[in-house]
């Protein structure tokens, strides 16, 4: 009999843990010392190639300090063509509350106005 685990693709996991990684401006060697785990561990598991234990997975997002649900969390197919920074902030923006998002909408406005401050205009 075939379970969700065995079925799941995890090479969508493992993008969203080296996401989360690369936000967070670790390296994997560093994130396999402080997991506990090898280098190779986290590249494979990074890569799809290694299926990871639960515990494993929990002591991975325990060190990116990220709610576990979220290396399970699917990147938006609609937009495939967004840099992985984006998809990493849309995750992130997934653990915040209303007032926090609120924050966040105003501080992308000021920082749109601020970009497009720097632009010639078409006059």
């Amino acid at each position: 009999m075939s379970t969700f685990y065995d079925s799941f693709d995890f090479r969508l996991v493992g993008l969203q843990i080296r996401n989360f990684r690369e936000a967070k401006n670790i390296s994997q060697e560093q994130l396999a010392y402080k997991a506990g785990l090898s280098t190779g561990t986290i590249g494979k598991i990074e890569r799809g190639i290694n299926n990871p234990k639960t515990g494993t997975l929990l002591r991975i997002a325990q060190e990116l300090d990220v709610p576990c649900q979220l290396l399970f969390e699917q990147i938006d197919r609609k937009h495939p063509y967004l840099p992985t920074h984006l998809h990493t902030l849309v995750a992130y923006a997934k653990c915040l509350g209303d007032n926090e998002i609120h924050t966040l909408c105003m501080i992308a406005k000021i920082m749109s106005k601020y970009h497009d401050a720097g632009k010639p205009s078409d006059r």
